[in-house]
């Protein structure tokens, strides 16, 4: 038997909007019903929405991080996960390309003036042994 990933059905960007939208539409649920229910002036309503909206903006990711079931008040339960970036720093690329740059010189000198092949070390020849067998001459008498 095997097992497939699940695929996440909501794109990331969505995740995000929503997740980031959510503390606003809260907030200016909690001015209306302050407005309905208290009768303040716009600008109390406004400062309301504001205050709901900054607040649960901070405090709801940070609780979610010890809560998950907090992500349900933002829209989505579960930060939106980005894959790695694939960019790399600026020095980096000034790094590759001073050592391209250091390469071409190379080959451009090594073309003008090429230099001299370097011969192998002379091999002197080997000494032949002596016969291991060869027959002894018998002692003077």
């Amino acid at each position: 038997m095997t097992t497939t990933a699940v695929q996440n059905p909501v794109p990331n960007t969505v995740k995000a909007i929503v997740r980031r939208v959510m503390p606003l539409v809260e907030g200016a649920l909690v001015g209306a019903i302050a407005h309905f229910g208290w009768h303040p002036t716009a600008t109390v309503v406004a400062e309301i929405v504001a205050v709901v909206a900054t607040g649960l903006s901070i405090i709801l990711p940070a609780a979610e991080a010890k809560f998950p079931w907090v992500g349900v008040l933002l829209g989505y339960m579960g930060a939106p996960v980005y894959a790695p970036s694939t960019k790399k720093s600026q020095a980096t690329q000034i790094a590759a390309l001073e050592a391209q740059l250091a390469t071409l010189l190379a080959q451009g000198a090594e073309a003008v003036l090429p230099s001299q092949p370097t011969a192998a070390a002379p091999v002197t020849p080997v000494q032949p042994l002596p016969d291991p067998v060869a027959p002894i001459a018998p002692p003077p008498a």
